[in-house]
């Protein structure tokens, strides 16, 4: 996999204004020792780690549900269902925050899948770092702004070496379009248009907390999941299905 060109990044980072970090010192991140200092410092670092905390803690607690732009329809679940699994091509972008007792993140993301071979970036502008991810079930790469590779049999692996923080990736590739993982209990909540609100699966929490409509479906727009140790919300503002 091709690493970053300083164009790219320079222009990810400048569309969207979001951190990525992690509280205790890595690869990506700058020192965060608490989520804001109580005594004045010259540490500037310090003074943006501790408003992209903030950040990060205000998306992951913002609950509000958007309303769809057009009505839902009245289709039934096993419809909607059918019609999302058919959709194996496409891509969203938007904004990603994660959190646990010890640390917080968020960043820009660009999520792309065909076909089960899924192509994930993150980023964060000021030299905070970027991260892309590839592969496919049973393969993934991760591969820094600097052109440093790393492999693993899940993306989940990586993320959580690299990043910090053990997003369910795997699963999240059938979360975003509202849909449960196949094969896995699944105790499912739905509207009154019979579109899924809320599910648990393998321990997470997942609540879908508003709908658009792309490519002729109702995709999420805004998403919750939680465990145990994590929190993270994914705000999803544009989709792309073909």
């Amino acid at each position: 996999m091709n690493s970053f060109s300083q164009q790219e990044y320079q222009h990810r980072t400048q569309l969207s204004p979001l951190y990525l970090f992690r509280g205790r010192t890595s690869l990506y991140s700058r020192s965060l020792p608490s989520m804001c200092p109580r005594r004045p410092s010259k540490d500037k670092g310090g003074l943006i780690g501790c408003l992209v905390a903030l950040l990060a803690s205000t998306l992951l607690s913002s609950c509000t549900t958007v309303a769809p732009t057009s009505a839902p329809t009245q289709d039934t679940w096993q419809t909607r269902k059918a019609q999302l699994e058919r959709i194996q091509n496409w891509q969203l972008t938007g904004k990603v925050a994660v959190q646990t007792a010890q640390d917080s993140g968020s960043a820009t993301i660009d999520w792309q899948e065909n076909h089960g071979s899924y192509n994930v970036s993150l980023y964060g502008p000021l030299g905070s770092g970027a991260i892309k991810l590839n592969g496919r079930p049973g393969r993934a790469t991760l591969t820094t702004q600097n052109g440093k590779t790393f492999t693993a049999n899940s993306p989940e692996v990586l993320l959580a070496k690299n990043w910090g923080f053990n997003l369910p990736v795997s699963y999240l590739r059938y979360w975003v379009r509202g849909l449960p993982v196949p094969g896995v209990d699944a105790n499912m909540q739905f509207d009154d248009y019979h579109r899924v609100t809320s599910f648990r699966q393998q321990g997470w929490q997942v609540e879908v907390q508003s709908y658009t409509r792309a490519g002729g479906a109702e995709l999420p727009s805004r998403l919750a999941i939680s465990s145990a140790s994590l929190k993270g919300k994914l705000v999803i503002h544009e989709w792309v299905v073909s």
